[in-house]
């Protein structure tokens, strides 16, 4: 774990970039909820 946030300098690099991620994948998963909603009428 300490090499995988080398790139990172602060703290707050890493939370940015963790917020990122899980709204990234809030975003996929929502959509994947909505394809399949339609996709079963």
């Amino acid at each position: 774990m300490k090499y995988e946030f080398a790139y990172y300098h602060y703290p707050s690099e890493i939370e940015d970039a963790l917020n990122a991620i899980s709204e990234n994948h809030l975003y996929v998963l929502k959509t994947t909820v909505k394809q399949v909603v339609l996709q079963s009428i």
